[in-house]
C-alpha cells in the first residue's frame, strides 16, 4: 500500500465516523511499521476514544518507537487514554523502563488507570514497587488493593507483612482473600497473622488457614493443636493433617488424644499413615 493510501486511512482515523475509524485502524494494524508515523500523527485527534484506539493499534504494532508515545500518553488529559497507555506499555516498553512511568500512574486520580498500572507493575515484579504497593494498600478502589496485595505476596519482602496484616479485615471480601493468600506465602514470618485468622467466622477461611499453617514450622504447632477444638470437622481434620510435626510420636499422639477426647468419631483418620496413636 502506498503512502497516499496510508495517509487517507489516517485521515479516516481522525474522522467523526466511529465505524469507519475502527475499520481504518484495523487495516493500518496489518501494515506494520509503515503505519507508525500516520498513527502517531493521528494522536492529535481531539476525540479521546480515538486516541485510546490509536494507542491500542500502536501497541499491536510492537514498534519500539512507540515507547515514548505511550509513556507520554500516561499524562493525557483523558483518563481513558491514560488507562490504555498503562495497559499497552507491556507490549512495547522493556520491563525495567516501564517501572517508573507505571509507578507514577499508580498515583493517578482515576481508579482504572491505577488498576492498569498495578497490573502492569505486577508483570515486572521489580523491588522498586514494594513501597508504592504498600501505600496502594490504602487505595480507595478495592480492585487496586487486591491487586497490589497479591503482588506483595509474590515479592515476599518481609517488611510488607505488617502492611498486609492491616488489610486482613478489609471491607472487601476480594481484598481480604488477597491479603490472606499473600500472607500465606510468607510462611513462618506471618504465623501470628495466620493464627489470628483461625478465629474467622468463615469455616472455609479457617480451613485455608489451617492448611497454610502446616508450612510455618514449629511456631504453628500449638495453634494447630488448638484448632482441633474447632466446631467444623474440616478444620479439625486439616489442623491434624497440616501439622509439620505430626509424624513425630509425641506430636502425633497429642493430636489424636485431643481429637478423640473432644470430638469422638471426628478423630478418625487423624494420626500417622500407619494408624499409630
Amino acid at each position: 500500500m502506498g503512502d497516499k493510501a496510508i495517509a487517507a486511512l489516517a485521515a479516516v482515523v481522525k474522522g467523526a465516523d466511529p465505524n469507519l475509524r475502527t475499520g481504518a485502524l484495523g487495516v493500518l494494524t496489518t501494515l506494520g511499521k509503515p503505519a507508525f508515523e500516520p498513527l502517531a500523527d493521528a494522536l492529535k485527534a481531539p476525540d479521546a476514544a480515538t486516541r485510546a484506539m490509536i494507542l491500542q493499534t500502536l501497541a499491536r504494532l510492537k514498534e519500539p518507537r512507540a515507547a515514548g508515545i505511550l509513556i507520554a500518553a500516561l499524562k493525557d488529559r483523558d483518563s481513558r487514554v491514560r488507562a490504555e497507555a498503562a495497559a499497552a506499555l507491556a507490549d512495547v516498553v522493556a520491563a525495567a523502563q516501564r517501572v517508573e512511568p507505571l509507578l507514577a500512574a499508580l498515583r493517578d486520580e482515576d481508579a482504572e488507570v491505577r488498576l492498569k498500572a498495578a497490573k502492569g507493575l505486577a508483570q515486572v515484579r521489580d523491588p522498586r514497587s514494594v513501597g508504592p504497593f504498600m501505600n496502594a494498600l490504602r487505595d480507595p478502589d478495592a480492585r487496586v488493593r487486591a491487586t497490589v496485595a497479591t503482588e506483595l505476596g509474590e515479592l515476599r519482602e518481609p517488611s510488607t507483612v505488617k502492611a498486609l496484616r492491616s488489610i486482613i479485615a478489609d471491607e472487601s471480601p476480594e481484598v481480604r482473600q488477597a491479603a490472606r493468600e499473600a500472607l500465606i506465602k510468607f510462611g513462618a514470618a506471618a504465623v501470628d497473622v495466620l493464627t489470628g485468622e483461625l478465629t474467622s467466622k468463615s469455616p472455609d477461611v479457617r480451613v485455608r488457614m489451617a492448611q497454610a499453617l502446616g508450612g510455618c514450622g514449629a511456631g504453628a504447632v500449638e495453634p494447630l493443636i488448638a484448632a482441633l477444638q474447632d466446631e467444623d470437622a474440616r478444620v479439625r481434620a486439616e489442623a491434624a493433617a497440616s501439622s509439620e510435626d505430626r509424624r513425630r510420636p509425641e506430636r502425633r499422639g497429642a493430636f489424636r488424644r485431643r481429637e478423640r477426647g473432644r470430638h469422638g468419631p471426628a478423630a478418625e483418620g487423624v494420626g500417622g499413615p500407619d494408624g499409630a496413636p
